[in-house]
């Protein structure tokens, strides 16, 4: 969606160039093959950092960082993609491609267009920079096994974690981070997938999906009005381990 709404890369570019979020996005674990890969400069299953987000006319582009540094993306728009950058996208970007791709001096940072990013990065994340949020208050609970696993799906949801928001004003701005604590024995900062294999006989985290309700004077808040128009919108992926916090808040 930010790829292809204009609005929505407006807020991404804006929300980068304040310094407001840190982001990341990825290619899938079996996103492409090793010749692919190869071909196109870019590792499968592998974070790469987004650092800047610009319109250049009716063009959208992405600066992206490569950690491992070596290697960048080699279709259009290249760092020696002599014919692609044309003299617009050097003043925007600041910019200037090599001659050729033996004289480039490659750090793992590269220009791409969304158009060829949404392509091949299918996953991202991002984190908020605090200081855009001068009032905070957090809350943390435990849903009993015994209240989420009731059959009766009315009696599942009374027993369910409730939390009542007033707005003070209709141009005050909520944003909701949900996120479930990590309840793994390895730490964080161990080799997980590694250690997992090793003790998979000897433990297994039972997985869980969150389920979030707007309700607004006893009435469910829809996700979409009936033009098709986002009311809602939601970021995050809630797939990673540990579970990336998903924000919500309403336009």
């Amino acid at each position: 969606m930010i790829f292809e709404s204009d609005k929505e890369f407006k807020k991404l570019e804006r929300r980068l160039r304040n310094n407001e979020i840190i982001t990341i996005i990825s290619v899938s674990r079996n996103g492409l093959s090793k010749s692919e890969e190869e071909q196109l400069g870019l590792d499968k299953n592998h974070a790469y950092s987004l650092l800047k987000a610009i319109s250049v006319g009716d063009r959208k582009l992405l600066l992206i960082r490569n950690p491992h540094r070596k290697k960048v993306w080699r279709g259009n728009l290249s760092m020696w993609d002599q014919d692609g950058w044309t003299t617009e996208l050097q003043r925007a970007t600041g910019f200037k491609p090599s001659s050729c791709e033996n004289d480039t001096k490659k750090e793992g940072l590269f220009w791409i267009e969304a158009k060829d990013a949404k392509q091949y990065f299918k996953t991202g994340s991002l984190c908020w920079n605090p200081t855009f949020f001068p009032y905070q208050s957090e809350f943390h609970f435990v849903w009993k096994r015994e209240d989420f696993m009731i059959r009766c799906k009315d009696l599942r949801c009374r027993y369910a974690p409730q939390f009542l928001f007033k707005r003070k004003s209709k141009t005050q701005m909520l944003k909701i981070v949900i996120n479930r604590h990590y309840q793994h024995s390895i730490p964080i900062s161990k080799d997980v997938q590694g250690m997992k294999k090793k003790q998979k006989k000897k433990m297994k985290e039972e997985s869980i999906g969150m389920t979030m309700f707007l309700m607004k004077h006893g009435r469910t808040i829809e996700s979409e009005d009936s033009s098709g128009n986002a009311i809602i919108d939601i970021i995050g992926e809630p797939d990673n381990e540990p579970s990336n916090p998903r924000i919500y808040y309403e336009n």
